[in-house]
């Protein structure tokens, strides 16, 4: 017995998802970002907020079911905590950068999106035309959302938004300021 086994971990997730939510929402509203920069830093923030978990799980839980992402994937452990945090750093980055409105910002928010629209949107596009319910959205050993809802969350949270975040982003980079 390791002391995880009756840890509830969803509840973790809500807390940690909550605070870097309201530290995001100061930093917008201190901002004033436009609406484009407000969906795009939204959907880095629930990324990290999915992902703010996983890497404490994958050290403490020595049960943890495993980590998957689009098409990352880690068994356990310590290949769980690094992999869930760089993606929740990543998105995390993401998510302030798109507040900012500074060339080197818009460079990491195009990044960011790129590699999120790559890794969730091959996997996404791979599932949805071969087999909707390959699209399972699972939180643990908490909740699952099935492949078909699951195919409309995902393009919804994590390919739309991205997809938006490379174009708008990478123009912005790449207009000179003026």
């Amino acid at each position: 017995m390791t002391g995880f086994e009756d840890f509830n971990w969803g509840a973790l997730g809500i807390g940690l998802s909550a605070a870097l939510a309201l530290v995001w929402a100061v930093f917008a509203v201190r901002n004033r970002p436009s609406a484009t920069a407000l969906v795009v830093g939204l959907a880095h923030i629930v990324v990290a907020g999915f992902h703010s978990v996983a890497p404490i799980r994958g050290l403490l839980d020595p049960h943890y079911v495993g980590y998957s992402f689009g098409m990352l994937s880690a068994s356990s452990g310590w290949q769980v905590t690094a992999l869930a945090g760089a993606v929740f750093v990543l998105a995390a980055v993401g998510a302030f950068n798109a507040l900012a409105s500074d060339r080197r910002a818009r460079i990491r928010v195009a990044a960011t999106s790129t590699l999120f629209l790559v890794n969730v949107g091959g996997a996404w596009l791979h599932n949805a035309v071969t087999d909707l319910r390959g699209n399972v959205i699972q939180f643990g050993e908490y909740a699952t959302i099935p492949g078909e809802a699951g195919t409309a969350l995902l393009f919804v949270l994590f390919v739309a938004p991205f997809f938006l975040g490379a174009l708008w982003a990478g123009k912005r980079a790449l207009t000179p300021a003026a």
